[in-house]
């Protein structure tokens, strides 16, 4: 299974509406994880509502100040997804920060308020490889305060990876257009990964057929966040049972975009 860390930034453990369950924040221990002060960090909370989330207790802490998120991990390719919400200013210009990756910045001088206005939720997510056995995600404010409310750390790989090692150390995680990416291992027993990418949220439906047109499991049918995505497929099917040796096909349908894979399973 991949590596998948998430984090209450400044809160309590918080399990969401999909029953993720996020950790409570805590301060760095070494062969975990945890925050590191630059010069000094603090917490925040409110009960306020929260715009565009129904997972509104995530954005509702937040540690703030100058301050470091270290990650003891195994080396490899990671997804980083970070949540942010002003909660504290009415106006542009009183909040701007930085955000480093493994060193390099990849959030300059934002103004989170004149982005996004006020108490209103949104995620920035990013490709990092990870070579030295920790991940380093610093924030630093030129105006006032940097902040956060929630971290999420997901392993990659697969064609995802390949684009990551492709592209250099750290890079955007949103795609520019639609993929669907052949499965791997292919031929498979008993299980395969899928890869797909979304340049925009999108109505998603991921269907396998054997030849005979028959629909054999619905692997996805959901809304999804523009990004890189993954899905494994067991080679059961709807009922759970493990199907025969052959060919599958696989179409996959997001928005307007549609493409097809085949794919085959070995016994």
């Amino acid at each position: 299974m991949a590596f998948q860390l998430q984090i209450n930034a400044g809160g309590n453990a918080y399990t969401d509406g999909n029953g993720n369950i996020w950790n409570a924040d805590q301060a760095y221990l070494p062969g975990s994880w945890g925050y590191v002060n630059i010069d000094t960090s603090k917490t925040w909370s409110t009960t306020a509502d929260i715009a565009n989330t129904d997972n509104d207790p995530l954005y509702q802490t937040e540690r703030w100040g100058n301050f470091s998120y270290l990650f003891d991990l195994p080396n490899g390719n990671y997804t980083v997804s970070l949540d942010f919400t002003e909660l504290y200013w009415h106006a542009p210009g009183k909040r701007i920060f930085d955000v480093r990756i493994e060193g390099t910045t990849v959030i300059d001088d934002w103004d989170m308020y004149a982005d996004i206005g006020y108490r209103t939720a949104t995620s920035k997510v990013f490709m990092v490889n990870v070579t030295d056995g920790q991940l380093n995600i610093d924030f630093q404010a030129s105006v006032d305060s940097a902040k956060v409310s929630a971290i999420k750390i997901t392993g990659v790989h697969g064609a995802m990876a390949k684009r990551l090692a492709k592209n250099g150390g750290v890079m955007s995680a949103v795609p520019n257009d639609y993929g669907l990416s052949a499965n791997y291992p292919n031929p498979f027993n008993p299980s395969t990964t899928i890869d797909y990418q979304l340049p925009e949220a999108a109505n998603v439906k991921m269907v396998i057929y054997d030849l005979l047109g028959r629909q054999i499991r619905t692997l996805v049918d959901r809304n999804e966040e523009a990004g890189y995505h993954a899905i494994s497929w067991d080679s059961r099917n709807e009922n759970g049972m493990q199907v025969p040796a052959g060919i599958y096909i696989l179409k996959l349908h997001a928005n307007k975009y549609t493409a097809i894979r085949k794919m085959v399973l070995m016994k």
